[in-house]
């Protein structure tokens, strides 16, 4: 897989995508991880067949085989693949966070304001006075 290939997956995938891969990467299998860096280097131009990528792969024989099974189908169907799994096994966990206004996926699961329509769902605080004068 050239560098370039790989991050321009990542770059074309959704947001929800990389929503789940950034907030809940903890979720990962050891393989899926070792996927995701070499992913993630190709996009920050780190990669190339170089001594430098080979740190960016798996020592263990057994995970190294996972790891190219994972990626064989391109990154972007590994990106999308994952991620499926991820809100399937640990729906439980995974919180996706959406405008109740507009429906725009928020920027982290605890944000209460919309980056896209400007939208604030805080609940006030008792002490807050909320009467108009």
């Amino acid at each position: 897989m050239p560098p370039y290939e790989a991050g321009q997956a990542y770059l074309a995938v959704d947001d929800v995508t990389k929503y789940v891969f950034y907030h809940y990467r903890r979720l990962l299998t050891e393989s899926e991880d070792w996927a995701y860096r070499a992913t993630m280097t190709s996009v920050k131009g780190d990669a190339s067949i170089s001594e430098y990528y080979a740190k960016f792969l798996p020592a263990n024989e057994a995970l190294r085989k996972e790891f190219h099974r994972l990626l064989a189908d391109g990154p972007e169907k590994f990106l999308v693949a994952t991620r499926d799994r991820l809100l399937k096994d640990h729906q439980d966990e995974i919180v996706l966070n959406h405008c109740p206004s507009c429906g725009a996926l928020a920027r982290t699961p605890q944000a209460k304001i919309c980056f896209k329509c400007g939208h604030n769902w805080r609940v006030p605080s008792p002490t807050t006075n909320t009467k108009k004068i």
